[in-house]
């Protein structure tokens, strides 16, 4: 059961597989608010069954329902910084799995006051994630995914987030893609591993959703849908989106 588990977080950890990402974000009217990540990493419950099936009737056993809030991990992760571990502690993280209905859940939430604290407190999340998920990896001996080895470093592992800047004021948000960083992709192992399992049908869903405080003026987006009220901001694009047509991710509103 330990390996069925440890297979289950390497594969949901560096999304190898087929998935769905939802990021959704509530602004107040002060300009903080609350981030929820939700990721649907069912199918990696069914790729276990299917590669390793001398496992199938264990991972149908497989049920968990926790939720963790994130002050209780923050101070042993040596590398975060002070900053970094102030607004961590504020998040929960929640997972749902079961092997049966070949469900699995992951959803991070934190609150933030400021807008610019989102990036940070994402690539600290990723940090923490990383460390817990790659002591158990150490653990279970499993082989480390494509785009790391034994000395990668928790938050080292890139991820199509960080191909982009998210710039939000009070009235303004834009996304923008890093063109020169953009350039350089090819270099990324870890992307270029989620490029061959995209190009092999197993595209990751991203969905982005804004609820605004106030009614949007301007909402600019090749994938952009606003809402009848226009209060909510809905984005889908796909990480074959990402390597074709990356501008797809890019968006400006304001309100």
């Amino acid at each position: 059961m330990k390996n069925i588990v440890y297979t289950i977080l390497v594969c949901s950890l560096f999304i190898l597989t087929a998935c769905e990402t939802t990021q959704e974000i509530t602004l107040n009217k002060t300009g903080g608010g609350v981030v929820k990540n939700t990721a649907d990493m069912s199918s990696a419950v069914a790729m276990l069954k299917q590669f390793a099936p001398q496992d199938s009737t264990g991972s149908e056993k497989l049920k968990l329902d926790t939720s963790l809030a994130l002050a209780s991990i923050a101070d042993s992760i040596a590398t975060l910084k002070m900053e970094e571990k102030s607004l961590v502690k504020k998040g929960n993280w929640s997972i749902k799995v079961n092997g049966k209905e070949e469900k699995f859940i992951s959803v991070l939430e934190y609150p933030f006051e400021k807008a610019e604290q989102i990036s940070i407190i994402n690539n600290a999340l990723m940090t923490v994630i990383q460390t817990k998920l790659m002591d158990q990896v150490a653990k279970s001996g499993a082989d480390l995914p494509p785009g790391m080895d034994s000395k990668t470093k928790p938050g080292e592992q890139s991820s199509i987030e960080d191909y982009f800047d998210l710039k939000m004021s009070d009235g303004k948000i834009e996304k923008k893609l890093k063109k020169d960083k953009y350039g350089n992709v090819a270099n990324d192992e870890a992307i270029m591993g989620l490029k061959n399992v995209s190009s092999m049908g197993a595209s990751v869903k991203y969905n982005y959703i804004i609820n605004l405080p106030r009614p949007a003026k301007k909402a600019e987006g090749k994938a952009v849908k606003l809402s009848a009220d226009k209060k909510k901001v809905t984005i889908g694009v796909t990480s074959e989106d990402f390597f074709e047509t990356p501008s797809n991710f890019e968006y400006s509103i304001e309100y």
